[in-house]
């Protein structure tokens, strides 16, 4: 890390991965007030600044500095609540200051964890693909054709293909933990232009209510057998 300040001060950690570099002192001169950071609060400011002066005075004396090792701290600092305290002359800012690496890297370890959701249809396996994606409060469900994947069947009709869609839909949707009320986003495509009066009633029926922004395309699909694909996007909603 490279922290610039005044006159092109520049920063570095100890150990050998920083090429040419030479370890700087930390100072109340040098210091890079963290409150003036990105996504840094007056708060956690505070706090640094605080353990700045400490380790400031401790490399003066040659005493070990006296660290504001607090769950906020700890968090700041990259370390456990109540880890080791490094001796002064490893006490370098690249240690020490909360930096928007920080941030990122606690952002990302917040992350809610992927859930895939499969139908057990065997076009997953082959093609790599799940039939819905859970991340976090978004549910992404792929493009779903008319089989009745129970038996691998698909109906003849496009009403009932578009019934055996929305009914996969619907289960992938539930297995996440959504509702069709959820979903914000509809792709339909179909396979001939006549087929659009004789399945909007049957959209109608699920989404009349919910209204999500859609959009409908005439397309040739994977098989001949196929003459409707849907693919939703679902967003939790909050109230």
């Amino acid at each position: 890390m490279t922290t610039r300040r005044g006159r092109g001060t520049r920063l570095f950690g100890s150990g050998a991965g920083h090429e040419g570099a030479s370890e700087k002192r930390l100072s109340p001169r040098s210091f890079a007030p963290p409150s003036a950071l990105p996504g840094i609060s007056p708060a956690r400011g505070e706090i640094e600044r605080s353990t700045a002066s400490s380790i400031s005075d401790a490399t003066r004396t040659g005493e070990a500095p006296k660290l504001l090792i607090s769950p906020l701290a700890g968090e700041m600092a990259g370390r456990p609540e109540g880890g080791a305290v490094p001796p002064a002359s490893h006490c370098l800012a690249h240690d020490w200051v909360a930096t928007p690496f920080h941030n990122a890297r606690n952002q990302r370890e917040a992350t809610p964890i992927r859930k895939l959701i499969s139908t057990g249809s065997p076009f997953e396996k082959t093609a790599g693909y799940s039939r819905a994606v859970v991340q976090g409060d978004w549910c992404f469900v792929s493009g779903t054709t008319g089989y009745d994947y129970a038996t691998m069947t698909m109906p003849d009709t496009v009403e009932a293909q578009t019934r055996n869609c929305l009914a996969t839909i619907a289960k992938a949707l539930a297995e996440g933990g959504f509702d069709l009320a959820d979903v914000v986003r509809a792709h339909y495509y179909i396979t001939d232009q006549a087929h659009v009066d004789v399945v909007f009633p049957i959209l109608g029926e699920a989404f009349g209510d919910i209204r999500p922004a859609a959009t409908m395309i005439v397309c040739q699909l994977n098989k001949p057998e196929m003459k409707i694909e849907i693919e939703v996007t679902a967003l939790r909603r909050t109230a």
